[in-house]
């Protein structure tokens, strides 16, 4: 019986998975979550909405208003915006996180 050698190129799959690669899929797919969330984000003024920005990497949404981590956390009962409200990154991914992940893959090159 004959041996057969098989050479493997990996370089495609490396690249696929470098650190570049992958934080240009994130940040993609964040600046998408971004956009989808907007509309549940508590609305009065809009400065809520308006004062945000991503991590270089895109691993986190940053809201900057001082009282931004009180309108996530807690419910009121006085919201002047239909549809608005706390966690409003669970109502999101409930409607748009299938959107997400194939945003992260097709940016990836999955």
């Amino acid at each position: 019986m004959a041996n057969i050698d098989v050479d493997v190129e990996w370089g495609g799959v490396y690249d696929k998975f470098s650190e570049e690669n992958i934080t240009y899929a994130r940040r993609a797919m964040a600046n998408q979550m971004l956009a989808d969330m907007n509309p549940y984000v508590p609305r009065k003024d809009g400065v809520l909405r308006m004062n945000t920005s991503l991590a270089f990497d895109g691993s986190k949404i940053h809201y900057h208003q001082p009282y931004a981590s009180r309108q996530f956390h807690n419910q009121f009962d006085n919201y002047t915006t239909a549809n608005t409200g706390p966690r409003w990154d669970k109502k999101a991914f409930s409607i748009h996180g299938q959107q997400w992940k194939r945003q992260f893959a097709k940016k990836a090159g999955f």
